[in-house]
């Protein structure tokens, strides 16, 4: 009951939300399962396979039907393919920087008076001032609606489990006395979708929510660099088959320029 917890994309559990391995430093534990594979996969399909594939129609396909040199697309594509083997290298080896969170799941009496909190940890880039700016940060990630007029039944609110936020920074006494009164709440700008606001995230929801949508979307800036490459391994190959089209009617001129003495002489003097 009095446990920690963190909550990550890491944790193998359904919920995300695993018990803190009191044995390791917390940071650890954020990194004791690795990231889906999957990522990982995707990462590889969506920016080294279509570099492999277009270098290889540039190099082996289309020289057959444009005799140019192919060299410079293959030498092109070639470092492009190694580069985004090492750019995902380094996104696998490399730990992201952020910093770890934490969340008062429920508020225990400590000494002096004092207010002890167990936690749902969790990591973003920046930790926010106020726990209740994560509503903030979780309706930024759907579709933000600053007053709800289109719902019938309003934005989405949060009450259960924010208690102790709200009262971490007084004596437990006086948290032990208003706790039961208390009947704050956290306003999402989300609408509503039913009367029980069945859309609307809990706390854990919630964290887990914001913490994954602050990662670096590494697969789409794989993607966007393969695309970059590719672009200019087109705007490359359409100018070596421009320039080899330019010589091939420069050579068709000269074969069929007429004869005269005067050409035969400035070419003999040659």
């Amino acid at each position: 009951m009095f446990g920690q917890y963190y909550i990550s994309e890491t944790c193998p559990f359904e919920d995300h939300i695993c018990e803190i391995n009191y044995d390791i430093p917390l940071e650890k534990n954020f990194e004791q399962y690795t990231k889906p594979m999957t990522n990982y996969i995707y990462m590889i399909v969506l920016s080294i396979l279509p570099l492999a594939i277009c270098t290889w129609c540039f190099t082996d396909v289309f020289t057959k039907y444009w005799a140019y040199d192919w060299k410079v697309s293959r030498n092109f594509g070639s470092c492009m393919i190694l580069f985004m083997i090492v750019y995902n290298i380094l996104v696998v080896i490399t730990p992201e920087n952020k910093e770890i969170c934490s969340f008062p799941r429920s508020c225990h009496e400590g000494i002096n008076d004092t207010i002890v909190t167990t936690n749902y940890y969790y990591q973003i880039k920046e930790c926010p001032h106020s726990d209740s700016w994560l509503t903030y940060y979780y309706s930024d990630i759907y579709d933000y609606n600053q007053d709800c007029e289109d719902s019938e039944w309003g934005c989405c609110t949060i009450s259960e489990g924010i208690a102790c936020s709200e009262f971490q920074d007084e004596t437990y006494s006086y948290f032990n006395n208003a706790k039961d009164d208390y009947d704050g709440r956290w306003i999402f700008h989300l609408d509503k979708i039913d009367e029980k606001g069945s859309n609307c995230p809990s706390v854990e929801k919630m964290i887990y929510e914001v913490s994954v949508n602050d990662n670096n979307n590494y697969i789409l800036l794989s993607f966007m660099i393969s695309c970059f490459g590719i672009i200019i391994l087109i705007i490359i190959n359409v100018c070596l088959i421009c320039n080899r089209k330019l010589i091939y009617v420069q050579t068709d001129d000269k074969e069929t320029q007429p004869f005269s003495p005067r050409n035969e002489i400035l070419v003999g003097s040659a």
